[in-house]
């Protein structure tokens, strides 16, 4: 298997976890009437990622932005 892929993803357990027993203790406050949502991509292009996430000759042009 390469990292990141799967051969076959029908014996790929995809359910989430129990919750932590702390989970309530934390978001079980007053729910409030606006949701905010933020949106955004990790940092790809780190000088030490390559030769590790992108192959070692890759450039700046190379990375996912």
């Amino acid at each position: 298997m390469e990292f990141g892929r799967l051969e076959n993803i029908d014996q790929f357990n995809f359910t989430f976890p129990p919750n932590h027993p702390g989970t309530a203790k934390i978001l079980g406050g007053t729910k409030s009437k606006e949701l905010y949502v933020y949106v955004g991509a990790p940092i790809w292009n780190d000088p030490g990622f390559p030769g590790k996430i992108y192959p070692a000759k890759a450039r700046d042009k190379d990375f996912v932005k």
